[in-house]
């Protein structure tokens, strides 16, 4: 920044210094005026120029004038000789040392043009050199990606070029990386939790008195996990905000390295998951000695099944794959082809976790982090690995019930369920190895298809023997006019070959729909 000094020791203009402020001010721009009262015109840092044009050598106005500049915060008063006055006024002089604001003489021989071009000269000297320090900075920052350091060196020269504390957040409001000293405090966390959920905000920050902080999240798409927090004494300047704009794109760089690393890695847990939930224990086994070597899968496990917003499932399953063992796999709904799920809906995603039921603190973190997701929760039974299956079943049957939660709310209004699911139905799960082309033929019929009628179908049958053969209650959960119930009642009939009205048929029917379930 150019100062007062520089100004007044700058050649052929021979100005003189009348009065200083006790410091050598910082000069941002020129104005000049005869106004009694330039204050509302100006924003601080300015010269003020003037010939007192509408003041008399010893007018009170003179403090009037020269206070509403304190004020104002301008940082000198040139005042031309030689024009107005032939000398400078002693109420001026009187009034800038009682104020404390510098005054300098400009002689007959300067315009006050000349003044102006002097000072954007050095402003615009200044604002280069400012720049090239800035360049420097971010050339500095943008090595720091490729050096052994990595992260802890680009927060590092991000410090050092902004003189403040920084870190690296996830979603969680747990640290990353952080330089020495850095403070994680409350502001920090609620706006890392608003930038989680609100892809529309590019940064948040605040300053006061006792500090100034900002947060931008990281990445180049989607949801951000992860969050670069900066916190100095002072608001960043503009060449300082260029480094944190260089720190974030090489941090955002690195998070999309990361989140192909978990892509793949994320691909891996998939198949060893898909393998346990669809019985193939065996193969789940071997696939994870190769995959994971000396992490063998845990002797019993609680699947997880969670569900929420589409835009919040992903970044859930990215922040969840950060650190996570082999007991912990992830896979997703659509990976399982020979489970009834239903109709795909794009207002709601779903996800599946296993844990190691005998790491309960882990199988807590995965809860309370899905939560703060906004994600419906429900943990299966814990069970022996081979019956993943059973456990994933038990907890599919509760999070489907509550599919209708996740529509037609706002995420940063959801309240997220917590359901644990530790009762089960040990007759049918004890069935549960009867094949599906036996349940097809024995008892289902064509019903067991997977088409858009046989899925109505079998939705009206569960509700109506839910219902103990109530046509009206079964009626009005399913939506429908008694009228449609009976006429799909006898379709029914007709595709299976049982009788409603037998109480054996009613059963078996009953326990078929169950195993498919499972």
């Amino acid at each position: 920044m150019a100062t007062l000094a520089e100004v007044l020791t700058a050649p052929d203009l021979d100005l003189k210094l009348v009065t200083s402020s006790g410091i050598d001010p910082e000069i941002r721009w020129v104005s000049t005026t005869e106004l009694t009262d330039p204050s509302p015109y100006l924003e601080g840092g300015e010269i003020v120029l003037t010939t007192g044009l509408s003041l008399t050598a010893n007018d009170a106005r003179w403090r009037d004038f020269v206070s509403s500049l304190s004020r104002a915060q301008a940082a000198a008063i040139g005042f031309a000789v030689g024009v107005n006055h032939a000398a400078t006024p002693p109420a001026l002089v009187e009034a800038a040392a009682t104020y404390r604001v510098a005054l300098f003489e400009v002689p007959p021989t300067t315009p006050f043009i000349a003044v102006s071009k002097a000072v954007a000269d050095l402003v615009g000297n200044d604002e280069l050199a400012s720049a090239r320090r800035a360049l420097s900075t971010q050339r500095n920052i943008l090595n720091q990606a490729f050096s052994a350091q990595g992260t802890p060196g680009v927060l590092a020269r991000l410090a050092a070029a902004t003189d403040s504390q920084a870190a690296v957040l996830r979603s969680d409001g747990s640290v990353e990386s952080a330089t020495p000293g850095m403070h994680v405090f409350d502001e920090l966390l609620d706006a890392v939790k608003t930038l989680a959920t609100d892809t529309t905000r590019a940064a948040l920050g605040a300053s006061n008195r006792d500090r100034a902080w900002l947060v931008h999240p990281l990445g180049l798409h989607g949801v951000a996990h992860r969050f670069l927090a900066i916190v100095g004494a002072n608001p960043p300047t503009p060449a300082q905000q260029g480094a944190i704009t260089a720190a974030t794109i090489v941090l955002s760089l690195e998070d999309t390295r990361q989140r192909a690393e978990l892509n793949s890695d994320f691909d891996r847990r998939e198949r060893i998951a898909s393998l346990l939930l669809r019985g193939e224990t065996e193969s789940a086994a071997a696939a994870s000695a190769v995959l994971w070597p000396g992490a063998p899968l845990p002797n019993r496990v609680r699947v997880l099944v969670l569900q929420g917003h589409p835009e919040l499932v992903d970044p859930f399953a990215t922040e969840a794959a950060l650190g996570v063992t082999a007991t912990k796999l992830i896979t997703r709904p659509e990976t399982l082809d020979e489970h009834p799920f239903g109709e795909a809906r794009s207002d709601v995603a779903r996800l599946i976790i296993i844990c190691d039921a005998a790491n309960e603190n882990e199988t807590k973190r995965v809860i309370d982090l899905a939560k703060s997701y906004k994600l419906d929760v429900v943990i299966g039974r814990d069970v022996e690995l081979a019956r993943a299956r059973i456990s994933f079943s038990s907890a599919w049957a509760k999070i489907k019930e509550l599919a209708e939660l996740a529509v037609n709310t706002g995420i940063s209004a959801r309240k997220p369920k917590e359901i644990w699911v530790d009762q089960g139905s040990p007759l049918i799960e004890a069935l549960s190895s009867v094949p599906y082309q036996d349940l097809r033929d024995s008892v289902l019929g064509p019903l067991a298809d997977d088409d858009s009628e046989t899925t109505a179908l079998r939705e009206t049958l569960k509700s109506f023997l839910s219902h103990n053969g109530q046509a009206g209650p079964a009626a009005a959960s399913l939506g429908v006019h008694r009228n449609t119930l009976r006429h799909r009642l006898d379709r029914i009939e007709q595709l299976t070959g049982k009788s409603l009205h037998n109480a054996d048929d009613r059963a078996e029917l009953w326990i078929a729909l169950r195993l498919l379930e499972q």
